[in-house]
């Protein structure tokens, strides 16, 4: 943290002799955040300077204090009707020449989503029908679950109902090497096993789906907030934040840490999408990464937004 930004109660103090902590407490007071960035993490190193009488494990001289910053944004609110496309088949040369967008090895979706109320059907969260589509699967008294489908995989699915009426970070991630689909609610395992797709669906084609009764491989959308168009029912009702698609399988511990935010220059990152303009003539949003994978806003005709949203919101 830019040292401007600190003052500590206690520049200096002391742990006497036989003791295992200061006398009084050293605070940690934050004044301002000049030269921060909104998102990011910052840490304040606090060392051991000097002893008397007895020495110091020098894996132990310096700790590290972690600030982690509450955002206070905005949310597109999709309601029950809008949803977004991005074409993948689009974007700059240079990501095209780094990653093959029509076989990728490995990809995680995720996104913050507040849920209203599960539809009939199922509750679209991010990706592409019949190939690999994260979605809230509400059919046949499945009770709104967490569920990933497509590639002839079969159904990776949540146990227990997905939270309603309050924000939550979801995440899917799939490797082509292990075969292995994984689900994430706010950081935590929810779903996970090896999976068999089709031999020309096990590296993931982010410009494939099945729609109007056919398989498009080079110019699909791929949808956040629904899919499948033309069957209906499987639109999401309810807010986004934090939209993102990597060409990576994200670890546990990356997900859990970066839910609000992640420097969008992070390797592997293919689009990010914070859905923070809050401008209801704003129907298309900027990709983050510098990629060009815009997203658009179809079905409204302008956009929606709900403020203060916080994040962590605890």
């Amino acid at each position: 943290l830019p040292k401007e930004n600190v003052v500590l109660t206690h520049p200096v103090t002391v742990v006497k002799q036989g003791d295992f902590a200061t006398k009084d407490p050293v605070r940690v007071n934050i004044i301002g955040k000049e030269g921060t960035v909104d998102g990011e993490k910052y840490m304040i190193p606090v060392s051991i300077k000097r002893t008397s009488g007895s020495t110091v494990i020098e894996a132990s001289r310096t700790i590290y204090v972690l600030l982690d910053q509450i955002i206070v944004t905005s949310a597109l609110d999709l309601g029950g009707g809008g949803y977004l496309s991005v074409k993948f088949w689009e974007g700059n040369e240079a990501v095209h020449e780094k990653y093959n967008v029509k076989a990728l090895d490995a990809v995680t979706f995720e996104m913050r989503v507040f849920i209203n109320s599960y539809n009939s059907l199922f509750n679209t969260i991010m990706g592409l029908e019949e190939n690999m589509v994260l979605r809230i699967n509400s059919e046949n008294n499945n009770g709104g679950k967490l569920d990933c489908a497509g590639g002839s995989m079969g159904n990776i699915m949540n146990t227990t109902p997905y939270p309603l009426g309050r924000w939550s970070h979801v995440a899917m991630t799939y490797d082509s090497n292990t075969m292995i689909v994984a689900l994430y609610i706010d950081g935590n395992l929810v779903g996970s096993r090896q999976v068999d797709r089709a031999e020309d669906r096990k590296k993931l084609n982010l410009c494939a789906s099945y729609e109007y009764g056919k398989w498009s491989d080079n110019t699909a959308l791929f949808y956040i907030g629904n899919s499948a168009l033309e069957r209906g029912g499987r639109h999401i009702n309810g807010k986004l934040s934090e939209a993102r698609v990597w060409a990576k399988a994200l670890t546990q511990s990356e997900i859990r840490n970066n839910a609000c935010y992640v420097n969008p220059a992070s390797e592997g990152l293919l689009g990010y999408w914070r859905l923070n303009d809050d401008d209801p003539s704003v129907k298309t949003f900027e990709d983050l990464t510098g990629n060009g994978f815009t997203a658009t806003l179809h079905g409204w005709t302008s956009s929606k937004w709900l403020k203060n949203i916080k994040c962590p919101d605890e």
